[in-house]
């Protein structure tokens, strides 16, 4: 098995005798310690962090990225994976590991330590390994929300991902801190939301946040209990749902994330601010406006009486597709009465329109011009699509019957 960057890094160390001045801090020692998959690894560096950031992108073949001049942070990338060098602050291991936002992140490893995880040479000044065991987030210092206030933000995200309960101090120095949160660019925001998004018990966390007013001052308008209510509605769906929804869905986090996202506001002018506010990408951008937009469509389908089979029902899924499982979820979540009705539209979704789907295209373009002797014209794509609709509501399955559709959409004409 080839080497990791990190295992290169370790014996790039070793041989330029660096590694009495490296260390592994913050969450890397944390995955560590838990036995997790080490991901982006950072390393404290006595010393020039940028010179020997490039020095080992060089030999590693990896891209050197710098990050911040003035604090003397640059990444090291190379395959997806990622390796931060920065100075230590103050040039000394305590003052750094005082400076970081909370217990669990403020741990150091000697790197030399690292290639036989010898974990007991831990540097754990303010007790995050207790910390880890008793499952408690809690702050260093009050002070260090002030350094970096997106900080109060990670206080939930690691809560959420984690599944820990907050110390009731750091609490209390967030509902202080509160308003500081909107001085942080949006897209670093958006970033810690997504990691609490995807989680299953984001709704207690967002409840949390609430209560310790940091909610209402990212999600700015509407009536906060009464969105929370739907978006725990969605979320219970979303962790009970397996026997109505197909795995693949349930662990598509980005469209979860977009669904989610969807219920915390009340009007599409809050939520088009919000995107923008927050520099969401472009695809989730258009993910989330579809679900809060279209958040009625599967309950217009039911209050009409259509049967999941009949042409309205297929008319429907023509549109939306795959994107039927998050509207659906949502359908129920505001009207639990129609819960039924969605299995059965998605059952036809899944057992009988990817089936009728699977068949398309019976005829293209070329087939119409060649049959019927005429030249490429708009209507080409009228008549492509009154074949699609007869495909997909089971009437035809052959070309020579989608060639008699064509021929009775060219005599209409």
């Amino acid at each position: 098995m080839p080497q990791t960057l990190f295992e290169k890094f370790i014996e790039f160390a070793e041989k330029k005798g660096l590694s009495e001045k490296l260390y592994i801090v913050g969450g890397a020692v944390r995955d560590m310690y838990m036995q997790n998959e080490l991901k982006d690894i950072d390393i404290a560096v006595i010393g020039n962090a940028l010179e020997l950031a490039r020095v080992f992108a060089s030999e590693a073949e990896a891209s050197y990225v710098l990050l911040d001049e003035d604090f003397a942070v640059a990444r090291i990338v190379k395959d997806s994976q990622i390796i931060d060098l920065a100075n230590m602050r103050c040039g000394t291991l305590d003052i750094d590991l005082l400076e970081r936002d909370l217990t669990i992140n403020a741990m150091a490893l000697p790197l030399r330590y690292a290639s036989v995880q010898d974990l007991k040479q831990i540097v754990d000044p303010l007790n995050g390994l207790s910390d880890i065991e008793n499952r408690v987030v809690r702050m260093v210092a009050d002070e260090n929300f002030l350094k970096d206030p997106l900080r109060l933000l990670r206080v939930y995200r690691f809560a959420a991902t984690l599944n820990y309960s907050i110390e009731n101090r750091t609490r209390e120095a967030v509902a202080s801190f509160a308003e500081m949160i909107t001085s942080v660019p949006g897209e670093r925001v958006a970033e810690e939301l997504r990691q609490i998004l995807r989680t299953g018990e984001s709704g207690k966390i967002f409840s949390l946040m609430l209560e310790d007013g940091l909610f209402q001052k990212i999600f700015k308008k509407g009536d906060p209990e009464r969105i929370l209510s739907l978006y725990c509605k969605i979320e219970n769906i979303l962790n009970s749902a397996n026997d109505m929804l197909p795995e693949d869905f349930v662990k598509n986090y980005p469209v979860i994330i977009c669904l989610k996202l969807s219920t915390l506001f009340e009007s599409e002018k809050s939520l088009l601010d919000f995107l923008s506010a927050m520099r969401i990408s472009r695809r989730e951008s258009e993910l989330t406006k579809k679900y809060f937009c279209d958040r009625n469509a599967v309950a217009n389908l039911y209050n009409l009486k259509a049967l999941p089979d009949n042409s309205e029902a297929v008319s429907l899924l023509m549109k939306f597709k795959h994107d039927i499982y998050p509207l659906s979820i949502l359908a129920i979540a505001l009207d639990s009465k129609i819960t039924d009705y969605c299995k059965s539209l998605i059952s036809f979704y899944e057992n009988e329109f990817k089936s009728r789907e699977s068949l398309l295209p019976l005829i293209n373009g070329s087939d119409i011009k060649k049959e019927f002797n005429l030249n490429a014209s708009p209507m080409f794509k009228k008549i492509l699509e009154a074949v699609e609709k007869e495909v997909l509501e089971g009437r035809i399955t052959t070309k020579e019957q989608a060639l008699s559709i064509a021929l009775k959409e060219i005599n209409q004409i």
